[in-house]
């Protein structure tokens, strides 16, 4: 009981800086965050449900050692391509890599199994449409934003059971019939151009942003059912409800979500080389509770979100950069400790003698 006590006064002592919005000073650099593979442009990234980020940089696949650490390890190898996106299936195990530009006929997707991870093996891949971001609707549905050869952009519902080798791929413009596998669900203004997509976190509201005129719109799971099961088209505005008013938020699209507040992570920056950073915005109020900027010179960032431990990795998106910044290192939490919840927890590690500590020795 006592023992019960102490861990009950030690979780009071961290939470108010744990949970906390966090502020510039709050991120560090990572030392050893993985650089993009030769031929590639960046890295991008999700997280397991076991709190691990999983990473993808053009030929591995990799894997943060524990939560909050600053190491990384290599899962598997081989998968090569221009890193679009890496998202996880519901099933909380089965990733897919996105390797960007496709022409119908080039495989550009690839699945691994993260529970029983293997190297890439020649024919395992999936061809799918161009695409920059993505985000799973079901098991095997897949929400993509892609590009258009008319300078546009749509969202399509993409079926990777479908695994078909060379579909014929058609301009989404012109509207059905479509390839097998995929249906047309949105159609983007002219001129507009993909970013990331996300769904909230109760997956009945899907974030979609013109990177364009930097308009973002929120479509309901739904609606998007109904499309795919009627082989129709959601329009812009008269189906999609609008977050704020176009130009309010960076242009690189809802990168993921605070914990416990449910703010939008939104990174990119105002327009190809103008000021960025990454936006914390309040849902319910639509305004930008603060704008982080850890390399302190605006540049254009990229964002990962840990939705299970509410980690943030933002990367330095100029060309050639390889700085990368996380909210913490090591055990989450632990560096923002107050006074009484780092003498607390030091009555924990004399109440536990005889029992080892080697991660957070190893992160500290």
């Amino acid at each position: 009981m006592k023992r019960f006590t102490m861990l009950a006064i030690l979780l009071a002592a961290i939470a108010p800086n744990a949970l906390a919005v966090p502020a510039n000073e709050d991120f560090v650099e990572i030392a050893q965050f993985p650089t993009p593979a030769p031929g590639a442009f960046g890295v991008v990234g999700t997280n397991l449900p076991d709190g691990r980020f999983l990473l993808w940089n053009g030929l591995d696949v990799i894997i943060q050692d524990e939560p909050g650490s600053g190491f990384f390890s290599r899962m598997a190898t081989g998968y090569l391509g221009d890193p679009g996106f890496i998202a996880l299936s519901p099933d909380g195990h089965t990733a897919l890599l996105g390797a960007g530009w496709g022409d119908g006929t080039t495989a550009n997707l690839y699945l691994l199994d993260t529970n029983a991870p293997v190297d890439y093996t020649a024919g395992s891949e999936i061809v799918g449409p161009s695409h920059f971001s993505a985000a799973f609707l079901s098991e095997s549905i897949v929400i993509l934003d892609k590009g258009t050869p008319a300078f546009g952009a749509e969202l399509v519902a993409f079926d990777i059971s479908a695994k078909k080798s060379a579909p014929q791929f058609v301009s989404l413009l012109a509207k059905p019939p479509l390839p097998e596998g995929e249906k047309a669900i949105l159609d983007k203004p002219a001129f507009a151009f993909s970013t990331s997509i996300n769904f909230d976190p109760s997956g009945t509201i899907l974030y979609v942003m013109d990177g364009n005129t930097r308009e973002l719109r929120t479509f309901t799971t739904a609606a998007i059912q109904n499309a795919i099961d009627t082989v129709s088209t959601l329009d812009w505005v008269t189906d999609g409800t609008s977050v704020g008013l176009a130009g309010d938020y960076f242009g690189g699209g809802v990168s993921g979500f605070t914990i416990p507040e449910g703010h939008l992570v939104i990174a990119g920056s105002e327009g190809f080389l103008q000021p960025g950073g990454i936006q914390i915005v309040n849902v319910g109020t639509e305004a930008v509770v603060t704008t982080l900027d850890p390399a302190g010179d605006q540049p254009f960032y990229s964002a990962f979100v840990n939705s299970a431990t509410g980690e943030l990795i933002v990367k330095d998106g100029t060309f050639g950069s390889e700085v990368a910044y996380a909210t913490s290192t090591g055990v989450p939490a632990l560096p923002s400790l107050s006074l009484l919840g780092i003498a607390v927890l030091t009555g924990l590690f004399v109440t536990s003698a005889g029992r080892k500590h080697n991660k957070i020795s190893r992160a500290s």
